[in-house]
């Protein structure tokens, strides 16, 4: 698949769970034009940073991280990649009514007691909550969120607003009163599938 190169341009977060936007990271998937934004682990913790996982200097501490371990941050890249495959499977299948994937589901299970050995109960302003552990730089650390994430969702009530752009095929959750969204984004999909239609019509006429 193609570089990006820089998180701009046509990568958004649209999809409404963090798994979603996940799976959203490569764009016009299964196309001549598909391109790849885990291309290398610098975009991998750069993605981390835009969905709001990490700060900027825990971006900086995990980059720095990469650079002198190569092989480790090779290898979570390559895990990071097969999890973004079967979440994109797991939801693009349950959004068409088929069956829950096992090969895929199994993959997501094999992730998620290294996730679960991370997460803890934590305390702030009297309120209990779900908190990381912050054990040194982890070079997974934005993976066991993500994990996380598609768990709880395919446990959730929210599964039922699970939707695919009819263009791009992005994932995301429909959260529009009458349920009519149909695109990633009106500005993107939205916008050319319009404009389409007002040639298709310009022609007819």
């Amino acid at each position: 698949m193609l570089d990006p190169g820089t998180y701009t341009g046509t990568y958004k977060v649209i999809g409404g769970e963090l798994c979603l936007d996940f799976a959203n990271t490569v764009s016009w998937r299964g196309t001549e034009r598909a391109h790849d934004w885990l291309y290398n682990f610098a975009h991998f913790g750069a993605w981390g940073e835009l969905v709001g996982l990490i700060t900027e200097q825990e971006q900086a501490d995990l980059m720095n991280a990469a650079e002198q371990q190569p092989d480790q941050a090779q290898r979570v890249l390559q895990k990071a990649v097969v999890l973004r495959e079967a979440i994109n499977t797991i939801f693009s299948d349950l959004r068409y009514g088929k069956p829950l994937p096992q090969p895929e589901l199994a993959i997501l299970n094999a992730y998620l007691p290294e996730a679960l050995g991370h997460l803890q109960v934590g305390v702030h302003d009297n309120e209990v909550s779900w908190v990381w552990s912050q054990d040194g730089i982890e070079l997974e650390r934005i993976l066991w969120r993500v994990v996380w994430s598609a768990a709880n969702l395919l446990m959730s009530e929210r599964i039922v607003k699970l939707r695919t752009c009819e263009a791009c095929a992005w994932l995301y959750l429909d959260t529009t009163k009458n349920h009519s969204r149909r695109w990633c984004t009106m500005e993107d999909c939205g916008n050319r599938a319009k404009v389409r239609r007002f040639r298709q019509r310009a022609q007819s006429s």
